[in-house]
């Protein structure tokens, strides 16, 4: 840029001379050798190479940034097609399909807010644009705005009455809000309209788990599997009601095929140790637990189920140290504390045993199990007038007909 003043300057100068001159008139003046340095380093060169130097990118389309980035989201590259998909709009701010993406790439990392404020960009400059419309609709569900989403997925079923995927996501607003009846009249819809739609019948069967239906449920993650054999989310929900059901040999088939067809994932040898407990078969139930942690290592629902197998065979000490590896994971998971003090209760750790209740009673001061702990605790420590109160306490929170209530009864009596 020096050498572009310079030549500027100059040709000022030159300019200013020509009214110097004794009589008045202008002057010719030889400006060859300067239009022959400005073919070289041109005004217009110089002035481009200083505007674009840092913006080169500027020479594309709006166009060109969209199909861009378009590569780069299918490849899963969310940086860059963020980046080409933020150029599109900036050139042109009417690219209704630019806007739409972004907000893809948006939930992608984890910035719903920006995402539906994309949309809501969409929709304003087409509000006949159906993907827009449907993916606003879904995101507002996540976010719990169900009025609102509402408005949006009957303007995109206006908008196209044959496609499924917006009367799907109605059908999930209601599953979310819990009124069955809806969600089930919406996602039978979405069979009705393409009867291979796998994602309807998963639905309808977490609709019928949800309401206690479970065969009925079994039967339709069974009619998703038969559409797509590998739909994990199916196996998991089916392998875990045939374990609810005792069925453990159908669980562990389910469970089975999961690993098999996501090796990398830490739940189907979760689910796996879970029926190896039920089954008694610790060995083989520590074995998938450990296959579990070493894919997901500070899950807290796999320290507490493996803590639960060495509490069975009383390997206490290791129980101990997996109950508070679960509590690392996830502090406020009563399930792994309760598990902890009982423990503690049973190899006479007294102290820490109450300690652990009294978080508890933190907690939820109604909590009638954590006083019956505690009063359990107390009672290994002599305590026994403290004891009898927190048996009292027990007995005024729990229900009446509670496994414990007569085992407390017996011990108010004892102890007085």
């Amino acid at each position: 840029m020096k050498k572009f003043f310079y030549i500027l300057l100059s040709i000022s100068l030159a300019y200013v001379a020509s009214y110097l001159t004794s009589d008045g008139t202008r002057p010719f003046v030889n400006l060859e050798p300067v239009v022959n340095y400005l073919d070289e380093f041109s005004v217009e060169k110089q002035f481009d190479e200083y505007k674009h130097s840092e913006k080169e990118k500027d020479t594309k389309t709006a166009d060109e940034y969209f199909f861009s980035g378009l590569t780069f989201y299918k490849s899963g590259n969310y940086d860059l097609a963020f980046e080409d998909f933020t150029q599109a709009v900036r050139l042109d701010n009417r690219f209704v399909k630019a806007y739409y993406y972004l907000s893809l790439v948006n939930d992608k990392k984890k910035n719903r807010k920006l995402a539906i404020s994309n949309l809501r960009q969409a929709v304003e400059i087409d509000s006949s644009y159906y993907l827009a419309q449907n993916e606003l609709g879904l995101l507002l569900c996540y976010e719990k705005n169900y009025a609102e989403a509402k408005l949006h997925l009957r303007k995109a079923m206006q908008i196209d009455s044959s496609n499924q995927k917006a009367v799907n996501n109605m059908g999930l607003c209601f599953l979310r809000e819990k009124n069955y009846a809806e969600a089930e009249k919406y996602f039978l819809k979405t069979i009705q309209l393409k009867p291979d739609y796998v994602i309807g019948f998963l639905n309808l069967g977490i609709v019928y788990e949800e309401t206690g239906k479970t065969t009925k449920a079994i039967d339709y993650y069974t009619k998703t599997l038969l559409i797509n054999p590998d739909k994990e989310s199916a196996l998991l929900r089916r392998g875990l009601l045939y374990y609810q059901e005792k069925e453990y040999e159908k669980a562990l088939k389910d469970f089975d095929y999961q690993v098999d067809i996501n090796p990398e994932a830490h739940t189907g040898y979760l689910n796996r140790g879970l029926v190896y407990d039920a089954l008694k078969q610790f060995d083989k139930a520590l074995e998938n637990y450990d296959l579990a942690l070493e894919k997901k290592p500070d899950y807290y629902l796999i320290h507490n189920n493996r803590g639960y197998v060495y509490y069975q065979m009383k390997e206490y000490t290791k129980a101990t140290f997996d109950y508070i590896d679960a509590l690392r994971d996830k502090k406020d998971y009563r399930r792994a504390r309760v598990n902890l003090i009982i423990v503690y209760n049973e190899t006479e750790a007294s102290m820490a045993a109450i300690s652990h209740c009294d978080y508890l009673l933190e907690q939820n001061p109604e909590d009638a199990y954590a006083y019956f702990l505690k009063a359990q605790a107390l009672e290994k420590a002599k305590e026994y007038k403290k004891a009898v109160e927190n048996y009292k306490f027990f007995l005024k929170y729990a229900p009446k007909t509670g496994k414990n209530v007569a085992k407390a009864q017996e011990k108010i009596k004892k102890l007085q």
